[in-house]
């Protein structure tokens, strides 16, 4: 989006923080958001998984990272300064964690 993002973002944060859109949101996301995945699916996933998150991810908190990778002994890496879309809020760091899991894969 080149020079038109700064504006769309400016935009969509204002926009977000309105409580008829929160109220919105919410509907949407208990309509047709994904259901949580069980602890029994998440236990027999067998291939070298990281959890890559945002630090101040709001939808899902970052605690929900610690307790999985606690739980399931998968790392968890953390992005500073980033909330729950690292590849729109900060691609470059979202690369650098890639590269880092890959290189220990």
């Amino acid at each position: 989006m080149g020079d038109h993002w700064a504006p769309f973002e400016t935009y969509n944060i204002d926009l977000a923080r309105t409580p008829t859109v929160q109220a919105a949101l919410a509907s949407l996301m208990e309509a047709f958001g994904l259901r949580a995945i069980s602890a029994d699916d998440l236990a027999r996933i067998v291939v070298p998984t990281t959890l890559i998150w945002g630090r101040h991810d709001r939808a899902t908190p970052l605690s929900v990272a610690e307790t999985a990778s606690a739980r399931f002994g998968w790392p968890h890496l953390v992005i500073e300064n980033c909330a729950d879309d690292p590849l729109m809020e900060r691609p470059k760091s979202l690369l650098r964690a890639l590269r880092t899991t890959l290189h220990n894969v």
